[in-house]
């Protein structure tokens, strides 16, 4: 498999990435009639399905390595088509790719605090504690 393959093969990856991560949030995010919102709480989390939650972080685990690899193939396509000895590009590439990796750390790490606060909530509601 040649480098052009590989980048292609890698952003194909990175769709189907995308595409998890949307499926993750809407099975956190679609809430359902008569929800209201409370500060950070929406009223209707107690009533969701525990296994949505857990599907959504299962989904967004996968969907953020996918995700990786498209990232990674921007980088490569990013890296590859800077100006020799232009001492901006260089910099600007290399900005590119500590944003690039950043950004798929912390897409983890944002979703999987907006998807335990619901499922931390519909655990207490059901006890004494709330």
């Amino acid at each position: 498999m040649n480098k052009l393959q590989k980048i292609s093969r890698n952003l194909t990856l990175g769709m189907i990435g995308a595409a998890l991560l949307m499926i993750s949030d809407w099975l956190s995010g679609v809430l359902g009639k008569g929800n209201t919102k409370n500060g950070l709480i929406e009223s209707n989390w107690f009533k969701m399905a525990s296994w949505r939650f857990e599907a959504s972080l299962i989904f967004a685990a996968i969907g953020v390595v996918f995700f990786y690899f498209g990232m990674k193939a921007m980088i490569q396509i990013v890296s590859g088509s800077k100006e020799k000895n232009n001492i901006i590009a260089d910099k600007m590439a290399e900005v590119f790719q500590i944003g690039a990796v950043a950004a798929t750390v912390s897409l983890l790490f944002t979703h999987t605090v907006t998807v335990v606060l619901p499922l931390l909530y519909k655990e207490l509601y059901e006890t004494a504690l709330m």
